[in-house]
């Protein structure tokens, strides 16, 4: 998966249906669920929680704000899911996806 949002833009909000290797949506009820972002030094630049669309199909929601948004460059995400017993699962587990920040050009960004 590759996102791509201008320098600065909230909107679109970040959309994901969190899955295991076969396809099948992961059930999330009862989850915290942290989207992890990092640069390429693997520098943490994200880590805050997503909202729960759909517990049953592992859909999230993750809003941006606009410091979120204020970095250009190419950088690596993934979803961490704790359970209320503890147990930690990735997604994707098998990679990352990318979140593409392009420069914008207006604003005085």
């Amino acid at each position: 998966m590759i996102k791509t949002i201008k320098q600065g833009d909230t909107y679109p909000p970040l959309k994901a249906l969190l899955q295991m290797d076969n396809g099948e949506g992961i059930k999330i009820l009862g989850a915290t669920i942290n989207l992890i972002i990092v640069d390429e030094n693997d520098v943490e630049l994200l880590n805050k929680s997503v909202t729960i669309i759909d517990g049953t199909t592992g859909e999230v929601e993750y809003k941006w704000l606009p410091s979120d948004t204020a970095t250009v460059g190419e950088f690596r995400g993934e979803f961490e899911i704790t359970w209320t017993d503890g147990s930690i699962v990735t997604v994707p587990n098998d990679g990352y996806f990318i979140i593409n920040i392009v420069k914008e050009l207006g604003s005085g960004v």
